[in-house]
């Protein structure tokens, strides 16, 4: 992590535990919408926190700007934020600190909203689907591709894929 991010123990000495913060943080989130580059990632890591303590997890709305560059751009060798932000030409302060990561991903999301989506991006786009509704609610299986029988896949795909929410199937 300290390689990736120059984030290292002496930083975060003294930072509050997650078992401290997170009843603020899920009160802070409520029902918004979550943003974020490669949100998916996060969520999970979060939710299987969640799951292991035996909390409800989170099922919000998200957009995920990662995907929105995958279904926008074609010419990238990596998606990671800071080459997103150079092809779109969005000055970036400093990566991997959580304000100036924010403040980079929303400048990136203004513009890629307004890009026209590669459609052929999509393919295998219900495994997706099933991996962010299985973090809200287990669907049991045996083989991947017995996912693309799952109740109401469907009204997933009709929808932008990086815009995702639980709320769809209900």
């Amino acid at each position: 992590i300290t390689a990736l991010t120059g984030i290292d123990n002496e930083m975060i000495k003294g930072a509050p535990s997650f078992d401290n913060i997170i009843e603020s943080f899920i009160s802070f989130i409520g029902n918004y919408t979550i943003m974020g580059h490669n949100i998916i990632f996060d969520l999970d890591r979060l939710n299987n926190k969640l799951y292991n303590k035996g909390a409800q997890t989170i099922c919000n709305c998200y957009i995920d700007t990662m995907d929105m560059a995958k279904n926008r751009i074609n010419s990238l060798n990596s998606y990671n934020l800071v080459n997103i932000a150079n092809y779109l030409n969005v000055k970036i302060d400093i990566s991997h600190r959580a304000l100036s990561d924010c403040y980079t991903t929303i400048k990136c999301y203004d513009i890629l909203k307004n890009m026209p989506i590669n459609i052929s991006y999509y393919t295998g786009t219900i495994r997706n689907a099933y991996h962010f509704l299985n973090k809200c609610y287990p669907i049991p299986y045996k083989n991947p591709d017995e996912i693309i029988s799952a109740k109401g896949m469907v009204y997933f795909l009709i929808g932008e894929p990086y815009y995702s929410s639980i709320n769809l199937f209900r």
